[in-house]
């Protein structure tokens, strides 16, 4: 919901965030960390969508140029 009604946009640099709006900017990393934990029949299914969030998750940190090359390169 976050991304589709651009509630952050890629020209502002990550400084120029609201310190009460960073909390939005995790919300992929904790639906993945959540789907990671669940332990049901749809493991494998969980797994994948995990990954997708995780995946979105870097793409905002790479638009806000949070990452290092180092980083960057690990997470690849």
């Amino acid at each position: 919901e976050i991304t589709r009604n651009s509630m952050f946009s890629g020209n502002e640099e990550f400084k120029e965030i609201p310190f009460e709006n960073l909390k939005y900017l995790m919300i992929p990393f904790y639906q993945a960390e959540l789907l990671v934990l669940l332990q049901n029949e749809n493991r494998e299914k969980n797994l994948k969508l995990a990954l997708q969030f995780y995946n979105e998750y870097y793409k905002i940190l790479k638009t806000y140029k949070y990452l290092d090359k180092k980083q960057d390169e690990k997470y690849k």
